[in-house]
C-alpha cells in the first residue's frame, strides 16, 4: 500500500518593514599594499564606486545599508580567537575599509548566489529567485525560533515522548525547515517508523478487508514551529481509537492505514498555507514557469502573457476608464511556493502599452477594490459594496469633498448633556466614518446616541427594528427621487416618520438638533411649537422600536426615523403590508408587555390583536394556535411558518394546513401493515401515535428521522450495523423531492440523480408512515423469491445491505401524495 501525508502549515501573513541584511561572501581581495579588488559575477572592480553601482543596478529592491560585503579577517594580539566566531564585513555606505561591521558566526544572513549567470538568494539552506521570499523566509525564522513549547502538546503516552525527544531533541523551526522541509520530512519518516513497530510489538492485528483507494493520506494543518508534534499526536489519536473505540472517533479518515502493518511505502507533502483575505482592486493570479515565462489568471480565465491580461481586464471592465484601472498581482506560485504580495505590492497600470515594471502604492484608502462574491463583482470602497464601479466612484468623490469638514461640534447646541452625549459618541468621527458598511454605522450611532436621550427624558430605550428599518429606507429613497415639493408633501404624510432633510457632512447633528428642539418644548411648553412632526411620538414612552433610513440627494442626505407609537400605527402598517389578505384573516400576535424597566412575557399566553376597520376592543385569547400561520424574518424576505416547517409564500403555509385538516383524520394505518410480527410490533413501536400532523412536522424532516429509527431496527433483526444520518444527503435529498414534486429545477435534478445513489417513490400522503414496513415485507419476499426487475428492487437492496452506513430521506407533498426520495452511501 502507498501512503501520502499532507501537512500544511498554516500562518498569518504580515507586511514586513524590517529588511534583514543581504551577505556577499568572498568577493574582497586585499593585496600586501593594502589595495583592494573587488569581484562580483565573475567580473573584477578596481574601484569602490563601481563595485557599488553594479550592486545597486543588480540588486534594486535591497536596501543598500542592509548589503554587506565579506573581507578578510586579521587577528590581532590583543584579540586572540576573534576570527573563530565572528565575520566581518564592510558596508557598501561606508567610504573607507576602517569602517567595517562585525557579526557572529551564528548570525543566518542571506547570502547571495550564481545558477548559470542567474542571482539566487539562499536563506537558511532555503533558494529563492528574490529577495522578497528570501527575507520573508528570514522574518519567519526570527519569529517561530523563539516558540520551544513543543513537548506541551505532546500526547500522555510515555513511549511517545521519548521517541519524540529523542527524534527532535534541540530542533526547533529552523532546524526543521531547512532545504525546503526535507529535514522535517526525513525527521517525521524516523518518527512514523518507530511508532509502527511499536504498534505491531503490541500484537495489533491488520483491520478487516474494505473497499480502498489505492493511495490513502492523511491531511492535517498546524501552526508553523508545532509541525514536530504532528506525529506524535496522530500516534496518540491512534491509540485512543484502539483503547476506546466505540467512543473515541478519529478526525483523520485514513489514519489507521499509517499505522497498518500492511503500509511499507510512505510518502511526506508539506507546503504553507495564507490564512488571509486579500482585498484588492483586480485581483490576477500570477505563475512563474522554470523557463521564467509568468503568466495570469483571472476569474477561472488564463492569460499566457501581461499583454493579454491587461486586454482581457480592459474589456471586462469598460466601463472604468483605461487611466484609472490598476491590476494587483495579488498572488504568485513558483512551483510548490505561493507568495502572497501583499496590499500594497505589484501593481501593473492598463494604460501603458510598453512592458512597465510592477509599482507600489502606499496610501489605499481612494482605492476601488474588486472582489468576487457568489460569482458577481462587486466594488468595495471604505467597507462598502457596490454593484456597479460609477455609484463607487461617486460614493468616493463624496467622501474626498466632505471629510475635509470638521467643524460639526461648533453646530451642537449649548446644553450640556446633549453637547456631553453627541461628543462622547461622534469623537474624530466624520463623513469617512460614518459612511462605512453603506451608512449602517451612521445608523447604529444615531440609535445609540437617540437611546441616551431617552434614558435621560426617563422614557426608556428603543431597540431597531428590522422591519422598520426597510420601510424607513424605502420611504427616504422615495423622498430622494422626488423631484417638487409637492412629492415630498405626499411622501412626508407618513403616519409615524420623523423626516429631515440636512448637509451630508452634517448628518451625525440630527439627532441632536431633534434633542434640542424636544427639549425646548418641554422647557417652554406655552411658547415653543415643534416644528418637525412626529416628534412628540418618537420621544414618548410608548416607542420602543424604531427603525432608520438614509438616502443621498444631491448635496444633502434625508434622513428618517420609523416607530409605532400606537396601536394604530401599528395595524395600519400591518395591513399596507399584508393588503393581499383580507383584515378578518389577520392577527397580530402580542409577545410582551413593557412598563417601565419591567417586561411581561405573553408569549404562553397567547394574545392576540384583531386587524379590523374601527376595532378598538382588547386582547383575545387562541387556545389551539397550530392552525395559525404565523411569520418570522429569514434576513431580508420574510417566511410564513405553519407546523414547525417554513415556507417562503403564505399560500403554501395554507396548503400545509389544509392538508393536515383533511390527513391527520385518517388513523387506519394499521390495516395496511405487513403481517410479519417483528414488523408489526417495531412499526407500533416507532408510530404509536405519529399520524399525518405529527410526521409532516418541519417539512417532513421528522418523518425521515423516523424512517432512520425504524429502519435500524429491522437491519438489527438481520445482524446488520446501524446507519447514520447524514446533512449533506439530506440536503440534496430534500431538493430532489421538492424538485419531483413541483416540477422546477427538472435539468438539474437529472444530470445530479445520474452520479448519486438516490431512489424515489410515491406515497398516498396519509399513510406514509407505514413506506419503510413495505420496503421491509419487500425485502422477505426477495430473500424466499429474488426478483429480476432490479428497478423496482433498488432501494430495498440498498437500505438492507451491509456496505450502507449513511441514509437520510427527503420528502415533499404533491397533491394527495407524498414522494418519498432516499440517498444513501
Amino acid at each position: 500500500m502507498l501512503f501520502i501525508i499532507s501537512l500544511l502549515i498554516s500562518f498569518v501573513l504580515q507586511t514586513y518593514e524590517y529588511y534583514n541584511y543581504l551577505a556577499i561572501l568572498g568577493c574582497v581581495t586585499i593585496h600586501g599594499n593594502g589595495s583592494e579588488i573587488f569581484k562580483f559575477q565573475n567580473k573584477t572592480y578596481k574601484e569602490k564606486k563601481d563595485f557599488v553601482k553594479i550592486l545597486k543596478q543588480k540588486l534594486p529592491n535591497v536596501p543598500s545599508n542592509k548589503i554587506l560585503i565579506q573581507v578578510p579577517f586579521e587577528d590581532r594580539k590583543n584579540k586572540p580567537g576573534v576570527s573563530d566566531s565572528f565575520n566581518k564585513f564592510l558596508t557598501i555606505n561606508s567610504s573607507s575599509f576602517d569602517k567595517h561591521v562585525f557579526k557572529p558566526k551564528s548570525e543566518l544572513f542571506i547570502q547571495v548566489g550564481f545558477v548559470k549567470d542567474k542571482l539566487f538568494f539562499n536563506c537558511n539552506s532555503n533558494f529563492f529567485k528574490n529577495y522578497h521570499d528570501a527575507n520573508q523566509c528570514m522574518e519567519d525564522i526570527k519569529k517561530y525560533e523563539k516558540h520551544r513549547y513543543q513537548e506541551q502538546y505532546l500526547g500522555k503516552d510515555l513511549f511517545g515522548k521519548l521517541v519524540w525527544r529523542s527524534t527532535w531533541k534541540n530542533c526547533t523551526y529552523k532546524c526543521f525547515t531547512q532545504l525546503g522541509f526535507k529535514e522535517l520530512i526525513g525527521r517525521l519518516y524516523v518518527t512514523a517508523q518507530q511508532f509502527a513497530k511499536r504498534i505491531a510489538k503490541d500484537g495489533f492485528q491488520a483491520y478487516k478487508k474494505y473497499e480502498e483507494r489505492p493511495i490513502s493520506g492523511v491531511f492535517n494543518v498546524i501552526f508553523k514551529p508545532l509541525a514536530s508534534v504532528q506525529m506524535n499526536q496522530w500516534y496518540t489519536e491512534f491509540l485512543l481509537s484502539k483503547k476506546i473505540k466505540y467512543l473515541f472517533k478519529r478526525r483523520n479518515r485514513n489514519l489507521k492505514g499509517l499505522f497498518d502493518r500492511k503500509t511499507r511505502r510512505v510518502g511526506f507533502g508539506i507546503a504553507k498555507t495564507e490564512n488571509n483575505l486579500v482585498i484588492v482592486s483586480v485581483p490576477v493570479i500570477s505563475t512563474i514557469h522554470r523557463n521564467g515565462r509568468e503568466t495570469f489568471a483571472f476569474q477561472n480565465n488564463h492569460y499566457e502573457s501581461r499583454e493579454e491580461l491587461i486586454v482581457g481586464i480592459k474589456n471586462m471592465f469598460q466601463d472604468v476608464p483605461k487611466n484609472y484601472l490598476l491590476l494587483h498581482v495579488s498572488l504568485v506560485h513558483f512551483g510548490n511556493r505561493i507568495n502572497n504580495t501583499g496590499p500594497n505590492n505589484r501593481f501593473l497600470r492598463a494604460d501603458l502599452n510598453d512592458n512597465f515594471g510592477y509599482f507600489n502604492i502606499h496610501d489605499l484608502s481612494f482605492l476601488i477594490r474588486v472582489v468576487v462574491i457568489r460569482r458577481k463583482l462587486k466594488y468595495i470602497c471604505n467597507y462598502s459594496s457596490f454593484s456597479d464601479y460609477q455609484s463607487a466612484n461617486n460614493y468616493l468623490d463624496n467622501i474626498k469633498k466632505y471629510d475635509k469638514m470638521k467643524s460639526q461640534y461648533e453646530l451642537v447646541g449649548k446644553d450640556v448633556h446633549g453637547w456631553q452625549t453627541w461628543y462622547l459618541i461622534w469623537k474624530k468621527c466624520y463623513y469617512r466614518c460614518f459612511s462605512r458598511y453603506n451608512f449602517r454605522e451612521l445608523s447604529s450611532r444615531l440609535e445609540n446616541e437617540f437611546n441616551k436621550y431617552k434614558i435621560y427624558f426617563r422614557n426608556g430605550a428603543v431597540t431597531m427594528s428590522f422591519t422598520l428599518h426597510i420601510s424607513a429606507k424605502k420611504l427616504a429613497k422615495t423622498l430622494a427621487k422626488c423631484k417638487n415639493k409637492m412629492c415630498e408633501k405626499c411622501a412626508n404624510c407618513a403616519g409615524s416618520a420623523v423626516v429631515a432633510k440636512i448637509s451630508a457632512p452634517f448628518a451625525n447633528i440630527q439627532v441632536n438638533k431633534w434633542y434640542k428642539e424636544y427639549l425646548a418644548s418641554k422647557q417652554y411648553p406655552q411658547t415653543y411649537k415643534i416644528k418637525t412632526k412626529n416628534l412628540q411620538s418618537l420621544f414618548s414612552q410608548q416607542t420602543t422600536k424604531v427603525g432608520f433610513g438614509v438616502a443621498m440627494k444631491g448635496k444633502y442626505m434625508i434622513i428618517v426615523y420609523h416607530c409605532y407609537s400606537s396601536r394604530n400605527d401599528l395595524v395600519r402598517a400591518v395591513k399596507k403590508q399584508f393588503q393581499f389578505l383580507p383584515t378578518t384573516f389577520l392577527l397580530i400576535h402580542l409577545l410582551s408587555i413593557s412598563h417601565g424597566i419591567m417586561v411581561n412575557s405573553s408569549i404562553l399566553e397567547n394574545k392576540y390583536y384583531r386587524v379590523k376597520l374601527n376595532d378598538n376592543s382588547g386582547y383575545i385569547n387562541i387556545k389551539n394556535t397550530d392552525l395559525i400561520v404565523e411569520t418570522s424574518g429569514s434576513g431580508k424576505k420574510l417566511m410564513y411558518s405553519s407546523n414547525d416547517g417554513y415556507y417562503d409564500s403564505y399560500k403554501k403555509a395554507c396548503e400545509n394546513i389544509d392538508n393536515v385538516r383533511k390527513y391527520d383524520r385518517v388513523r387506519s394505518q394499521f390495516k395496511v401493515i405487513g403481517k410479519d410480527m417483528l414488523g408489526r410490533e417495531t412499526w407500533y413501536l416507532t408510530w404509536y401515535g405519529c399520524y399525518y400532523k405529527c410526521f409532516s412536522r418541519n417539512n417532513f424532516f421528522f418523518l425521515g428521522t423516523k424512517f432512520i429509527e425504524e429502519l435500524n431496527i429491522y437491519r438489527k433483526e438481520f445482524s446488520l450495523n446501524p446507519v447514520t444520518f447524514n446533512p449533506s444527503l439530506y440536503n440534496y435529498a430534500s431538493f430532489a423531492a421538492k424538485s419531483i414534486a413541483e416540477g422546477k429545477n427538472k435539468v438539474v435534478h437529472r444530470v445530479v440523480s445520474t452520479f448519486s445513489n438516490e431512489a424515489a417513490t410515491f406515497a398516498s400522503a396519509p399513510f406514509a408512515n407505514t413506506q419503510m414496513n413495505k420496503w421491509y415485507e419487500q425485502f422477505l419476499s426477495l430473500k424466499v423469491m429474488p426478483k429480476r426487475n432490479l428497478k423496482k428492487t433498488k432501494i430495498v437492496q440498498a437500505l438492507f445491505s451491509r456496505y450502507t452506513t449513511k441514509v437520510a430521506f427527503g420528502a415533499a407533498q404533491k397533491g394527495k401524495f407524498v414522494v418519498i426520495v432516499a440517498l444513501y452511501k
